[in-house]
């Protein structure tokens, strides 16, 4: 099994545990359980392609590298300002999501063609 799997399998598994949590947990205000469920949200769109990447294929690292950088600097931030209700960390979403972004376009316009 491949690096890219088990990290994808592991996120999305902890994912789960957090939609659970986002369900069940007792939340202050709605506004925190939605930027909770936005963060699971986006933990799976941002890793749950690693299950698909060939490690073989010459962007993959690439690929993994700017999804993997942005769905931390993305998600990280909305988790803690949904558990502490403080938004220190949320400077850093914009560039989380750019990474996202890159991440996508390198999945769909260059690791397809290698």
């Amino acid at each position: 099994m491949h690096l890219y799997w088990t990290v994808a399998c592991l996120s999305n598994c902890v994912a789960l545990a957090g939609a659970s949590y986002g369900y069940h947990g007792q939340w202050y205000s709605k506004q925190a359980r939605n930027r909770w469920n936005m963060a699971v949200s986006y933990q799976v769109l941002g890793l749950g392609p690693l299950l698909l990447l060939d490690p073989a294929k010459a962007h993959s690292s690439l690929a993994v590298g700017l999804l993997s950088g942005g769905t931390a600097l993305f998600c990280g931030p909305l988790y803690y300002d949904a558990l502490t209700d403080k938004s220190t960390f949320n400077c850093v979403m914009p560039l989380g999501g750019v990474m996202l972004l890159g991440g996508w376009l390198t999945l769909g316009l260059l690791y397809g063609r290698s």
